[in-house]
């Protein structure tokens, strides 16, 4: 690993990047969004991060002060096909399920 140091380098990876600097010591930290548990490393949760829904304004939804995860039940989603769509895709399944009904969430795939 680098020595201590008081100046601090980032670095924008996949998640597959950032575990494997982690491993080889080419990196010391990685802050990662979703599931947190990965062998050989110890993950701790840094804070819990508020999720927003954006609606054009012509959207139903889009008047109400509040929207809650029911009110989203029927929507269409399309996530980007970064390493975090399928983290995401998994809590949207999760917040919006209900039985015997099947969400919309699609991940959009390069051009």
């Amino acid at each position: 690993m680098r020595d201590a140091a008081p100046d601090v380098e980032g670095v924008e990876a996949d998640r597959s990047v950032l575990l494997a600097g982690l491993d080889t010591g080419e990196i010391d930290i990685a802050i990662l969004m979703g599931t947190a548990g990965y062998d050989g490393f110890r993950c701790e949760p840094l804070w819990s991060e508020r999720m927003l829904v954006a609606l054009p304004a012509s959207h139903p939804l889009a008047e109400r002060d509040v929207v809650h995860w029911t009110d989203l039940r029927s929507e269409r989603f399309l996530l980007p096909a970064a390493d975090l769509a399928p983290e995401i895709r998994d809590m949207l399944l999760g917040r919006l399920a209900v039985s015997g009904s099947k969400r919309d969430i699609r991940i959009r795939t390069a051009a």
